[in-house]
């Protein structure tokens, strides 16, 4: 099946038209139309040739921007793979060390309220936690990155801070990190 794929990656059909989705991805990117990048983002890759160290920055910029962060740190480690010291290696271990990955869920699952208490600045700060907010309203979980801040989740105060350590989780019964919260 590999080498189908390379065989396949090395028609040239296949690679002008990547390089058409890349060339249209760089023009969207500066009108700042990020779901057309992450489009032909999707589009790319399903043509089976190897992305470029831009079509993954450009993809993990327009998932951030959405506030998707976990899918940005996971194209952030495609960018990285292809330029090891690169700008994608500084984002992503900026995001690791300040943000935590958090798991919310109601039990049984239903959809809740999610929401941040007092001011956030960065704009894909705000955008990471209206993206928390709508998954958790439609489905009661949520499980991603959150910047350091106060919340509420089901009605219940919590704070994510830079130093804690590790993934936590917080259900309706109010544990973190192995915490009673109350």
């Amino acid at each position: 099946m590999l080498l189908l794929s390379l065989a396949f990656a090395q028609d040239p059909v296949v690679l002008a038209e990547y390089r058409r989705l890349h060339d249209e991805s760089a023009k969207l990117a500066q009108k700042h139309r990020w779901e057309g990048v992450e489009r032909l983002y999707d589009e790319m890759n399903a043509l089976g040739v190897e992305l470029a160290y831009e079509d993954h920055m450009l993809a993990a910029q327009a998932s951030r921007v959405q506030g998707d962060i976990t899918e940005m740190l996971l194209r952030l480690d495609e960018a990285a793979a292809l330029e090891p010291g690169s700008d994608a290696d500084n984002l992503r271990n900026e995001v690791r060390n300040d943000w935590r990955y958090v798991e919310l869920a109601t039990e049984p699952l239903t959809p809740t309220l999610f929401d941040s208490k007092g001011l956030v600045l960065a704009q894909d700060q705000r955008a990471a936690i209206e993206y928390a907010s709508t998954v958790v309203e439609e489905t009661g979980q949520y499980a991603g990155w959150l910047p350091p801040g106060r919340y509420r989740f089901a009605g219940h105060p919590f704070e994510v801070r830079p130093d804690d350590e590790g993934t936590f989780e917080l259900t309706q019964n109010m544990s973190w990190g192995g915490k009673n919260i109350r």
